[in-house]
């Protein structure tokens, strides 16, 4: 039995090495050197090249990397064995971080006072008034923002596609509460996971329907938004500024017109990055368990894309 890391643009000595110390009996290989792959039985995965699972004649299980599993689900070869992803706490104390940080800026303007210290600019200015928070997709991540957020002494309002119960701030679901959730929110976040659901689900009237004054932040995933109709409203005032870290086509084109926004701040998909270390166990479990034909845990429901 063979364990498959099949992870592009990162160094993966630390995972190779945590697990090959956890399961001195197992072979680790890495892509693109694997030596072979009929003993591959369960893949690490990030960025998965098309058509390399299927390769793999004995695989029974594949693990995305991170918490988003959208790249796996678009794989034209995607074999039919359970696919999981790494749920673990750090990556979402890394996205309420990030998500707080640029509340912040944009609320006390530091990223305009950046601006203003390149063009040697002494000009003060007045703090945004940022008191509502409404955060899109409450699951395990964005929980953890919006109780990041309501500690920090904000306003939350939760909204998803399906009832969540047990949060200690008001929650609203379905499609036709979605304008009701934003409508009078300071800034909207936004942590939704790729799906048919979500595809292109912020355009103009979307933005409309924000107060001029808002903040939209999305973390989630790039497919989400209609980015003419984010440029279109960021450009006339339909909103006052936004914050991505996730866009429909990564790395961002250096042409792309969102670069040459003042009022848009950019990252390149950097809000929460599993790091290596602590993910050895959970991986090792996942493995321990598909070899004694236990449940996977944090197993992917392929129909609804999370």
């Amino acid at each position: 039995m063979s364990i498959a890391l099949v992870i592009q643009g990162r160094d993966v000595s630390t995972l190779q090495q945590g697990i090959e110390k956890q399961l001195p009996e197992v072979n680790v290989q890495v892509w693109p050197e694997l030596d072979d792959v009929s003993k591959i039985e369960f893949v690490i995965a990030w960025k998965c090249p098309d058509n390399l699972l299927s390769q793999f004649p004995n695989l029974k299980a594949v693990c995305s990397l991170g918490a988003g599993v959208d790249g796996l689900l678009a794989l034209p070869d995607l074999p039919v064995v359970p696919i999981c992803r790494i749920v673990e706490q750090d990556l979402a104390k890394q996205m309420s971080d990030y998500v707080l940080a640029q509340l912040l800026s944009f609320q006390y303007r530091l990223h305009q006072y950046t601006q203003q210290q390149q063009d040697a600019l002494w000009a003060e200015q007045s703090d945004r008034m940022v008191k509502s928070v409404t955060v899109l997709g409450i699951g395990l991540l964005g929980h953890q923002v919006a109780s990041c957020l309501l500690q920090h002494g904000y306003r939350v309002t939760g909204w998803s596609r399906t009832k969540k119960t047990g949060r200690d701030y008001p929650c609203l679901h379905g499609s036709e509460t979605l304008v009701q959730a934003v409508a009078d929110a300071d800034c909207v976040v936004s942590i939704l996971p790729a799906t048919t659901e979500t595809d292109n689900l912020f355009g103009r009237s979307f933005f409309q329907q924000m107060k001029p004054s808002a903040l939209f932040i999305n973390v989630g995933r790039g497919n989400t938004v209609v980015e003419d109709d984010l440029l279109y409203a960021l450009q006339h005032n339909v909103i006052t500024g936004a914050c991505l870290d996730v866009f429909k086509t990564e790395p961002l084109p250096e042409n792309h017109p969102f670069w040459q926004l003042k009022n848009l701040v950019i990252t390149p998909h950097i809000a929460a990055v599993t790091r290596q270390q602590n993910i050895i166990d959970q991986i090792v479990e996942h493995f321990r368990n598909l070899q004694h034909g236990q449940p996977l845990s944090n197993q992917v429901n392929i129909q609804q894309g999370y």
